[in-house]
């Protein structure tokens, strides 16, 4: 028996993550998504993170795997000093 192939990951084109990034941050009242923050953060300093498998990890980039953070909230995600959890 030969195992599945892998599913291929969902990737958008810059174009649509730039469209992508917008809806979420308009769903999310141009602010931060980490709720210990919840700053409101400019669109050019709002960052998309895959927050329910990582892009590493073959996750999409689809809306229920994203959330908008802040720069700084990203950058913190990624170094591993905070840990998000969205509903």
């Amino acid at each position: 028996m030969t195992p599945d192939p892998k599913k291929p990951r969902i990737k958008l084109s810059s174009t649509e993550l730039y469209w992508m990034r917008r809806n979420i941050y308009n769903k999310q009242l141009e602010c931060c998504a980490n709720p210990k923050c919840g700053e409101w953060t400019p669109l050019e300093q709002f960052h998309l993170h895959h927050w329910k498998k990582t892009k590493g990890a073959g996750g999409d980039d689809t809306e229920d795997n994203l959330r908008g953070l802040c720069w700084k909230c990203h950058r913190k995600a990624h170094d591993g000093n905070i840990r998000l959890c969205f509903k």
